[in-house]
Order: C-alpha cells, then sequence, then structure tokens
C-alpha cells in the first residue's frame, strides 16, 4: 500500500509540473479555450477567416468571446465616417478596433492623438510601419494613418482615414515580435476595408 501512494504522489507531482510548463509555455488557463468563429468577425476586418485566425492567436484566453459593431458611412461628398468593432471576452472588453476620418492632421499630430494619456504605444516597443511610416505598432496596439479625401471633393472635409486597434486586456501570445505581426496584420486588412466602405478616392498605398 505504501509504494501504492508513492506512485500515486509522483503521478501528481508530475501533473503539476506538466501544468506549470504549459502555463509558462503561454497555454491559456484551463477552462479558457474558447475561440471566435468567422461568422462572428466584423466586416472591418475584412475578410472574416484571416481575421478570426490571427484573432484566436491575439486575443486574451477566454471561454466564449462577444463582438460589437457600429458604423457611420459617408454619403457620395458628405463628410463623417466612423466604424468600430468591439471583442469582449467573458463579458470583458479585450480589443477595440474603431476607424474614422480625421482632418489633415500630420503624422506628428496623429502620433499624438493616438498616445496621449495611454500607454498602448510606448516608445521602447513600439515600430513604425507602411508608407511614409504613417503605421505604429507595439504589443499593446497598431494605428495607421492614410490619406483618404482629396481637396477636389471640398475643402472643408476631413482627409485622413485613422485605424487604431488596441488589446485592453493583453494576449495569450509570446513574444514581442509574433504579437507585432499579428497586430500588424489586422490592422492593416481593417485600413484596407475602411478606405473601401468610406468611398476614399485617394489610391491606398498599403500591402
Amino acid at each position: 500500500m505504501r509504494k501504492k501512494r508513492v506512485i500515486t504522489g509522483a503521478a501528481v507531482a508530475a501533473l503539476v509540473a506538466g501544468g506549470g510548463v504549459y502555463y509558462a509555455a503561454g497555454g491559456p488557463p484551463f477552462g479558457k479555450d474558447g475561440t471566435i468563429s468567422a461568422d462572428q468577425v466584423c466586416s472591418d476586418f475584412g475578410s472574416a477567416d484571416a481575421a478570426a485566425e490571427q484573432l484566436n492567436k491575439l486575443l486574451p484566453a477566454s471561454e466564449s468571446y462577444s463582438v460589437d459593431s457600429r458604423k457611420n458611412l459617408r454619403v457620395q461628398t458628405r463628410d463623417g465616417f466612423t466604424s468600430s468593432c468591439f471583442i469582449s471576452g467573458d463579458g470583458k472588453q479585450v480589443l477595440s478596433l474603431v476607424s474614422e476620418l480625421r482632418n489633415g492632421e500630420s503624422l506628428d499630430e496623429w502620433v499624438d492623438h493616438v498616445s496621449v494619456g495611454t500607454d498602448y504605444l510606448p516608445k521602447e516597443e513600439t515600430r513604425k510601419f507602411g508608407p511614409g511610416d504613417h503605421g505604429l505598432v507595439s504589443r499593446k496596439a497598431a494605428s495607421i494613418l492614410v490619406p483618404c479625401v482629396s481637396e477636389k471633393q471640398d475643402p472643408r472635409m476631413p482627409r485622413n482615414l485613422g485605424v487604431s486597434l488596441r488589446l485592453r486586456e493583453g494576449t495569450r501570445m509570446e513574444g514581442g515580435d509574433a504579437i507585432r505581426a499579428a497586430a500588424k496584420e489586422l490592422v492593416t486588412a481593417a485600413a484596407k476595408q475602411a478606405h473601401e466602405k468610406a468611398e476614399c478616392d485617394v489610391p491606398l498605398e498599403l500591402s
């Protein structure tokens, strides 16, 4: 009997150790292995299948996800375009994506706007991307500013389209480069989709 108890204790110890290794490797907490499906994904991300693949890598582990989207589209040359998508995990907002037409601000002004009062784009871990370095991505966020409306439409209109993604509760992924790559792919796809929906007349230069 004593030997049997020793074997059982060893097995329990191995299980606990294995669980520790799994957790340290970035595995989701036990019971929190839900996924977001393509039919849940907001149209803001473009291809639903591609977005779901990246989101399931990036979102923090949850048992279930819910999605809320809102839109205010432009009509021909009238000003105004906003589109947003909010993803919640287990009832708590974990990701936000907001696209909006903005005035013709400079890149520095745009950076100040998306960075002010937050720690989503800390200088030490933020990288630039896209034409003219108009994209910024970190482990917590990705933002990009693209031209949208030319002066021939209406000189009083907002000119640029700003798209910002924020990971409000972190991510299940490990490694800054992997996180930035997934966030960059999502925000780039969202910028392409918003550029089309906002009926921009300035060509989009994004790979």
